[in-house]
């Protein structure tokens, strides 16, 4: 496993996410539903009641690729300027989008730097081809110089 840092400007490219999910008060298991009734959680094993937690995608942009990540929790509704019951209220009660124009004004020419770990898959000997080159110096008389192979990866 690697660690990379990154550099590069946030988003907001999709609008039409849910920005938030809802979780048992207790163990904070996350629930496919966008009812607040009261139900039984079979991870704490008690009835609870479902609560809003802030959770949305931003992408990160870099000038060699965009990759997506989570923003859950105060940071998501610190960048939201929002509650989280104020964003379920907005997208689950009243079925409206959120309004991100500030959120777009305030991203803009922001960077941030993101730690990521990523699985480092080497080269597999299937894919690597080696071959020897020549060059040629000093006399026509003298053999050939060989360089050490280099590996390439196949196309």
């Amino acid at each position: 496993m690697g660690v990379f840092y990154v550099e590069a400007e946030m988003a907001v490219l999709d609008e039409f996410q849910d920005f938030c999910v809802l979780e048992c008060s207790g163990c904070k298991q996350k629930k496919r539903t966008k009812d607040r009734k009261d139900f039984d959680c079979s991870k704490c094993n008690r009835k609870t009641a479902l609560v809003p937690r802030c959770s949305f995608q931003i992408d990160l942009i870099d000038n060699t690729a965009t990759t997506t990540t989570s923003i859950s929790a105060e940071l998501g509704e610190k960048i939201l300027s929002m509650t989280a019951e104020d964003i379920f209220d907005i997208t689950c009660t009243k079925r409206q989008s959120l309004s991100l124009t500030h959120v777009h004004e305030m991203l803009s020419n922001k960077t941030t730097t993101d730690r990521t770990s990523k699985k480092i898959k080497p080269l597999e000997i299937s894919e690597v081809e080696v071959m020897a080159t020549t060059t040629a110096t000093g006399s026509s008389n003298a053999p050939p110089k060989i360089e050490p192979p280099t590996p390439t990866k196949k196309v």
